[in-house]
């Protein structure tokens, strides 16, 4: 579900996604009105606990860009990724939105072969991509994401003292 946030803090976010039955919160931040980074929270600790890493964009190609059909009805998504070389950032994308990942690198023409009514495909399409499939007919959805890279808002174990 998507949601402005406006002036909405993270801990009125994260209360808003508890009573909409969500465990993860997705905030997706903006420099100049395009967007920048995605970040990651888990709901369920209070406060809402963060995820150290960030996935940091360097363009967006909008659904409206990719295709004028309107998006079916999606009960369940997985993602996959083309090369063993991106799984990481496929996990970090699972864990932070608690969808299922698949176990081993597919090619574009194997996404229909996925169970999911949509798939969250992390790919190198001239730069690194996340792109929205459907599996039956697969096309694309949209948007299309280009990613520069994953980086490190905090160390989580920087303040923990050693015993």
């Amino acid at each position: 579900m998507k949601v402005n946030r406006g002036k909405s803090s993270i801990m009125d976010l994260s209360e808003k996604a508890i009573r909409l039955g969500a465990s993860r919160l997705v905030i997706i931040d903006q420099i100049k009105g395009n967007p920048s980074r995605m970040r990651f929270f888990d709901v369920e600790k209070t406060p809402p606990e963060p995820n150290p890493k960030t996935v940091l964009f360097s363009g967006v190609a909008l659904r409206r860009e990719i295709t004028e059909k309107r998006v079916p009805k999606v009960e369940t998504i997985e993602i996959a990724f083309s090369d063993e070389n991106i799984r990481e950032l496929s996990n970090l994308l699972g864990e932070g939105m608690g969808i299922p990942v698949l176990g081993d690198p597919i090619k574009t023409e194997e996404l229909g072969k996925v169970d999911s009514d949509v798939v969250l495909f992390v790919h190198l399409n001239k730069k690194l991509t996340i792109s929205f499939f459907l599996t039956d007919p697969v096309e694309e959805l949209g948007p299309r994401i280009y990613v520069k890279g994953v980086a490190y808002l905090f160390d989580r174990n920087r303040d923990k003292a050693e015993i």
